[in-house]
């Protein structure tokens, strides 16, 4: 499954013109003063799911977030209200070949199969990180956003810049340098090895090649184009970087005779040197290949580009269209820059699907918990899908929520019950059989019963006394910590956004809601990004990172403990004074107490065993501050012995020592 490994975001809400670049983790922690922005990564990541998932760029509320999260529209979110700046949105992701999408229909599958080009998902297969940027800006000939641009890149080689007008009528290729090895390569199923790039420069028409863009055009058909740019304007097109096309050289050559200051001297006689250098013909990378069903630069991530009649060429020298093979050839072309174009767009939004986001305040259900006949991600924003989830969950799932809720881990007094029950109405036919004279009424009542609805009642049992309470009946803390435990062990393979998981929750809890996340980040592919205040949370974090390390030094010493573990002693879990009393042989065993029954020794085990496993590139840590430009995120790097390689910025969670020291 992919995930995301960091997320680029500029003149987004309180975030500035300066790209701020959040790396993500498997579990990844947002700190920082209140007010400082550490809620506008969730808030982006809701809009951008709403962006690509449903093409909404102006969104109130949100099919994540409900009315819980609304977001206010473009103008809301969108950097100082600023309609003239564009949103920067972008993510980098680490993928496997399994993640890569295959565009091709059934009958197309078969053509490619037919001329051994069945093999194209084999170019991808080494691929490991996908990126996305998109730029969102606002229209006014269409009086809503649009995305103005969208580019992605395979290992980090640019792959394609897709751009549109601002009003929508023309969507384009831009640039399609393909840098990546998959275009580049020999491709080895095909008759004479040349590369996907080598192919495409040949099939693309001529006339989409010379027209470099949109701008080109306009280019050519402008007495002078660029009459009314400032001086600084024309320097800012000379990038060294990108040199322009000699065309546009050419004209502004002609621009600059018309003015006569110093620094446009100047500037011409550094133009005359460049066109000299700069070849008029062009490559495949300067292309304006016009795409058809699209209103803006945000490709279809499921159906793939469409590409207008004149962008191929004739590939047969008789021109017959129809050869099969020369389709085939097409075919795989189109197929092949569809998964490099649109793929990396399918996998961020498989990711956005998968989402789920609990906000800062839950709910509790009514008493009559009943579950939707339309289950609705915004649901779990305000923790009410928390509880309407149980009755569906399997056993397992279920004996896990309470081994968290247990004595043994959070200590919350509660562990869930599960009832499936049967109304008998006052003159329901089950009474004639028990009040008549039959023999053997048992069948009857039997088979009445069974045809009775049955409803399901999600109730909670305290541990101490054994009765059983509604959720209303509990403390706010543990209503508050119930959904994210939920949350933790329901999805797999997700992106799970939790704010301030440890509100209202005791600091031993916070501890060790640190340990379950460990467990469903590792073993459930599970990635949470945390909003958080918790110290308690954060240190627990840094004490795994240490165990991992020491469980290296002493590996000896921790088989002994799993094998202790697996014949079903109980391990003691609770917050130690001194981090090295994990590892201590008389931590083993907790006053000789044993499981009751196998099935939960071996649970335990296997949850004890698991929870060794972090390392610190395991953590993502953030800390986000106000600055004049907006808002700033740094990483805070965390060592293989579990501490800060950083400082943190501002003195933050320096109040401890300041109260116990001074």
């Amino acid at each position: 499954m992919a995930q995301i490994k960091s997320l680029r975001l500029a003149n987004f809400k309180s975030i500035g013109a300066e790209v701020q670049e959040i790396s993500f983790a498997p579990i990844t922690l947002l700190f920082g003063p209140n007010s400082a922005g550490k809620s506008t990564v969730l808030q982006a990541l809701v809009f951008a799911r709403e962006a690509i998932l449903h093409g909404n760029l102006d969104p109130d509320t949100t099919d994540l977030g409900g009315d819980w999260l609304d977001l206010g529209g473009f103008e809301n979110v969108v950097h100082g209200r600023n309609l003239d700046t564009a949103i920067e949105l972008g993510f980098t992701l680490q993928v496997s070949s399994s993640d890569i999408p295959d565009f091709a229909t059934e009958h197309e599958a078969e053509s490619l199969e037919e001329y051994g080009f069945n093999q194209l998902e084999d170019l991808f297969v080494d691929l490991e990180t996908m990126d996305v940027d998109m730029q969102i800006r606002w229209s006014e000939d269409r009086a809503r956003p649009y995305v103005e641009m969208y580019s992605c890149r395979l290992d980090g080689e640019l792959t394609a810049v897709v751009r549109s007008t601002t009003d929508g009528r023309q969507v384009y290729i831009d640039e399609m340098p393909l840098l990546s090895h998959i275009f580049q390569d020999p491709v080895d199923f095909l008759d004479d090895d040349r590369s996907l790039s080598e192919i495409l420069a040949e099939s693309l028409s001529q006339s989409v090649v010379e027209r470099s863009s949109r701008g080109m055009r306009e280019i050519s058909s402008v007495d002078r184009p660029y009459a009314k740019f400032k001086i600084g304007e024309l320097e800012e097109l000379i990038d060294e970087d990108d040199v322009p096309r000699q065309e546009v050289l050419q004209k502004l050559l002609e621009e600059l005779g018309h003015r006569s200051t110093r620094r446009a001297a100047n500037l011409e006689r550094r133009l005359r040197s460049l066109v000299t250098s700069v070849p008029s013909t062009s490559s495949v990378d300067k292309v304006a290949i016009n795409l058809r069903n699209q209103e803006n630069a945000l490709p279809s991530f499921t159906s793939g580009l469409v590409y207008e009649d004149d962008a191929w060429s004739h590939l047969s020298e008789d021109g017959d269209l129809d050869a099969p093979y020369e389709r085939a050839i097409r075919l795989l072309l189109r197929r092949a820059l569809d998964t490099a174009i649109c793929g990396p767009l399918a996998c961020v939004a498989s990711i956005l699907e998968g989402m789920n986001y609990i906000g800062p305040l839950r709910d509790l259900p009514p008493r009559n918990i009943e579950v939707p006949r339309t289950k609705a991600s915004s649901r779990w924003a305000k923790g009410l899908a928390a509880w309407e989830s149980l009755p569906a969950m399997e056993p397992q799932s279920i004996d896990e929520i309470n081994y968290w809720l247990g004595d043994k881990c959070l200590g919350s007094g509660y562990e869930v019950q599960i009832q499936k029950i049967k109304e008998l109405s006052d003159d329901s036919p089950i009474y004639d059989l028990l009040n008549g004279e039959f023999n053997d009424p048992l069948d009857g009542i039997r088979s009445l019963i069974e045809e009775l609805p049955q409803k399901t009642r999600v109730t909670l049992q305290d541990s101490e006394n054994g009765l059983s309470v509604m959720p209303q009946d509990i403390g706010v803390g543990i209503s508050q910590l119930f959904p994210v435990v939920v949350a933790s062990v329901h999805f797999k393979e997700a992106l799970v956004a939790i704010e301030q998981p440890e509100l209202h929750v005791h600091p031993r809890l916070q501890t060790e809601l640190a340990d379950m996340f460990i467990r469903y980040a590792l073993d459930a592919g599970n990635q949470f990004l945390l909003e958080t205040h918790s110290e308690h949370l954060m240190l627990r974090l840094l004490r795994r990172v240490r165990d991992s390390m020491a469980e290296e030094a002493t590996s000896d010493i921790s088989l002994n403990k799993m094998e202790s573990i697996s014949l079903g002693v109980e391990f003691d879990r609770s917050l130690a004074e001194d981090d090295s009393e994990f590892f201590a042989e008389d931590a083993i065993i907790s006053q000789g107490a044993f499981r009751t029954s196998e099935s939960e020794a071996d649970f335990v085990a296997a949850n004890m065993s698991r929870r060794d496993h972090l390392r610190s590139d395991d953590l993502a840590v953030h800390y986000v501050e106000p600055a004049k430009s907006g808002t700033r995120f740094t990483r805070l790097r965390v060592s293989d012995d579990g501490d800060f390689l950083d400082e943190w910025p501002q003195g933050f969670f320096e109040e401890r020592d300041d109260e116990v020291f001074f």
